[in-house]
């Protein structure tokens, strides 16, 4: 395959994606929430991969690696819920509301020493956030009688998003984790290694550090598509939606990456 067929390649499986994300645009009345949940994320997604595309038609790459490892995160999500539909999403729900309390409980806070208490009542009642945490109780509970691996000790509802890339069993998410998502955190978690980069450039006070990103556009997008694919694909098997067999044609024809488009890949490893 040439790179001009692979840039070909790669925007007819854009844009075949996008197209079949619109699928999911379906009424939701007397959905089970599982299905819920995975159309919900299947709309939000879009969002995130279209924005992937459009910054890496304007040269943004640096704002395209942040978009880039949500929808990698996305893809590993919806994989793993897919494992085990009602139970995962009833965990990633539970994080959820478990998460909504502690941040209630840290406005409250602010609230207080601020002297606004009286002009901003607590966002729960004393009665609404017990049963919030009782339902985070149970969903913990039922999770870990399942033997899903949280912590004993712990509170949190979720295994990590290296655990969930692994536990699936799935060749191409732990490739999915282990490279780009591993490559991606640092403009997300703001590490050391987003200076990598950088390029010096002598001017006439001195040397300068210029902004700059090792990937490519083209190897931004070599990824982001084969990784929509992937979470649409899991999406329709939770949905019902019979489009996977489509995600994964565009998925195995637009891994066959021609070395030319590694090429960032390469720089980021070395």
């Amino acid at each position: 395959m040439s790179v001009q067929e692979f840039d070909e390649a790669l925007a007819f499986g854009r844009d075949e994606l996008d197209k079949i994300a619109e699928r999911f645009d379906v009424p939701i009345d007397e959905k089970s929430p599982e299905i819920l949940a995975a159309i919900g994320l299947a709309l939000h997604t879009r969002q995130v991969f279209r924005a992937v595309i459009r910054d890496c038609s304007t040269g943004d790459i640096p704002t395209a690696m942040l978009s880039l490892r949500a929808l990698v995160e996305a893809a590993i999500l919806i994989r793993w819920i897919e494992v085990s539909p009602l139970r995962h999403y009833e965990m990633w729900h539970a994080e959820g509301e478990r998460q909504r309390l502690t941040a209630a409980k840290a406005w409250d806070e602010m609230c207080r020493r601020r002297g606004w208490q009286r002009r901003r009542p607590p966002l729960f009642t004393e009665q609404g956030a017990e049963e919030i945490s009782r339902s985070v109780r149970r969903a913990r509970a039922n999770a870990v009688a399942h033997g899903e691996p949280l912590r004993i000790k712990g509170t949190e509802c979720l295994p990590t998003i290296e655990r969930m890339a692994h536990d699936t069993n799935d060749t191409a998410i732990w490739e999915a984790y282990e490279v780009v998502y591993r490559i991606a955190s640092p403009w997300a978690h703001v590490s050391e290694r987003v200076l990598v980069g950088y390029q010096l450039e002598p001017r006439a006070d001195g040397t300068h550090a210029v902004p700059s990103v090792f990937w490519t556009d083209r190897s931004i997008r070599c990824v982001a598509v084969p990784a929509f694919a992937i979470f649409l694909g899991s999406a329709s098997r939770i949905c019902g939606l019979g489009v996977e067999r489509e995600c994964l044609v565009i998925q195995e024809g637009v891994a066959q990456w021609p070395s030319e488009a590694l090429d960032g890949v390469k720089v980021a490893t070395d």
